[in-house]
């Protein structure tokens, strides 16, 4: 599968009690992807820095919740900028289905044979 696009938003720079969680979904993102035979982008930022180089669409989403929640809302992900999980570290299993769901895998690797 080709042109999926994930980001990963964290307040661990500014608490860095909340770095676990990013390596936590770090390993639930390889993971899933390495069990689903899927290859993509994958871009880390924290909320400081995603401010400056992240989607707009990414940003409408995030900064209302950041408002609202505070570092509640870390780690946040997103799927071709929809925002998937935030909060919590989803398991393997629902990490890939929020790919599966999304994307007909199956179509794409047969158009590819």
């Amino acid at each position: 599968m080709s042109g999926l696009r994930i980001n990963v938003i964290s307040l661990a720079g500014t608490d860095r009690r909340l770095a676990q969680h990013d390596l936590d979904l770090a390993k639930v993102i390889r993971d899933g992807l390495e069990r689903l035979g899927v290859d993509a982008f994958i871009e880390f930022a924290d909320l400081s820095v995603a401010r400056h180089r992240a989607d707009r669409c990414i940003l409408d989403q995030i900064f209302p919740l950041y408002r609202e929640k505070g570092c509640g809302i870390s780690p946040a992900y997103f799927l071709n900028g929809e925002l998937i999980c935030h909060g919590r570290i989803p398991s393997v299993d629902e990490f890939m289905a929020s790919i599966t769901d999304r994307f007909d895998l199956v179509e794409e690797e047969e158009q590819d044979a």
